[in-house]
């Protein structure tokens, strides 16, 4: 379901079209904080809307507002909280936690693109991994993470958190730059992502990505790293309907811990040793083409120094 079309509750419950709109997109791509400016910015409206909206937020107990970093004494983020908010647009709550430092910047920054470009169809945080296994991909492609938790190590995919939109044929990976010196996190996120965009571009799904930054002068930086991975598919990546059958059951064995489907490629140690050199070999193919179809950069001057 599209994320704005599940404002509609919001509306019946009494907010208007654009404050529902608002919260839907908000909770959906951004964990739920906003500022004030970026509510101005989206809807051309002036500063006392805003203030509304989030005085209503607050005083019912849904949101709370905090100081913001970097900002001037009056500027601050709102952060919609409240569980039963996120149950009427049908996402899942996010962790109680504040978001702060990186976090934070990474949530806003992604909101403010996402805010600039409400048409495209931006897919919950939360269902990113859902949305994309229903694509029937191979689920190796899909980027995650290993978390060691106190009980047991827990696997986690698109870790990031960073919004994704899908429309007719093209889809949008954005990439915040809360502030880094270096554009090396950005070369770490589109490694951990080569695999899927590949995979995307050999079904006719175009890639495009999107650095959002705090300045031009790191929008300028990630232009000229993401101009230089622009281009056709690499070749050679391709897998045979045996090669994938190996992926799948490795995958299978991963998930139910059973191992013995992996015998007729004698054995799980065989078996894996035989999945790492694909996924090797699909990876250096990736390295020898494009990554993507297309690029942007997006400044978010609403959240500079001076705004609210």
């Amino acid at each position: 379901m599209d994320l704005l079309a599940r404002a509609r509750p919001l509306k019946a419950d009494g907010w208007s079209d654009r404050e529902a709109e608002w919260l839907a997109l908000v909770c959906g791509v951004a964990g739920g904080v906003f500022t004030r400016g970026q509510y101005c910015a989206r809807y051309g409206c002036r500063r006392n809307a805003a203030q509304r909206l989030a005085v209503r937020l607050t005083a019912a107990g849904l949101a709370r507002e905090y100081p913001r970093p970097g900002a001037p004494t009056n500027g601050r983020f709102c952060h919609v909280r409240a569980a039963r908010v996120y149950r009427a647009l049908g996402l899942e709550p996010p962790r109680a936690r504040v978001p702060a430092g990186e976090q934070l910047w990474r949530l806003l920054l992604g909101l403010d693109y996402a805010a600039a470009h409400p048409e495209q169809g931006w897919i919950p945080t939360l269902e990113q991994g859902t949305y994309f296994r229903s694509l029937d991909l191979d689920p190796e492609v899909l980027p995650r993470r290993l978390y060691r938790g106190a009980l047991e190590p827990t696997e986690r995919e698109f870790p990031m958190g960073y919004p994704i939109a899908a429309d007719a044929g093209r889809m949008t990976f954005v990439y915040p730059d809360p502030g880094f010196a270096t554009d090396r996190p950005l070369r770490y996120w589109a490694r951990a992502h080569v695999r899927l965009w590949t995979a995307l571009r050999k079904t006719g799904v175009a890639v495009h990505v999107v650095a959002v930054t705090r300045n031009g002068m790191a929008a300028r930086q990630h232009e000229a790293l993401l101009a230089r991975r622009v281009g056709p598919v690499a070749e050679g990546a391709e897998l045979n309907v045996h090669e994938r059958a190996l992926l799948d059951a490795l995958a299978l064995a991963h998930e139910t811990g059973d191992l013995k489907p992996l015998d007729r490629w004698a054995g799980w140690l065989e078996a894996g040793r035989s999945g790492e050199r694909l996924r090797r070999r699909q990876e250096a193919a990736a390295k020898g083409g494009g990554w993507m179809d297309g690029f942007d950069t997006h400044v978010a001057i609403t959240l500079d120094a001076g705004s609210v």
